[in-house]
């Protein structure tokens, strides 16, 4: 993985970079989900909601609308 300098890249193309490889819904996004439901299963949601709620935070952030109920 290639470590950027700050001088490099401005923050919002660092965010940019990151919303596009979340988008793909690829090994960062299911990292992000899995992050996102374990700090949900520490403040009390309990499983099954915790997988599909993760999904819906991440997908709120990144911009993601639903589309015929799937996430």
């Amino acid at each position: 993985m290639e470590i950027l300098d700050v001088k490099e890249m401005s923050l919002q193309m660092a965010a940019c970079k990151l919303r596009n490889e979340l988008m793909k819904k690829g090994d960062w996004y299911d990292g992000f989900a899995a992050s996102i439901g374990s700090s949900l299963r520490e403040s009390g949601v309990y499983e099954p909601d915790v997988e599909d709620m993760a999904r819906r935070v991440l997908n709120r952030i990144i911009g993601l609308e639903e589309q015929d109920g799937n996430n």
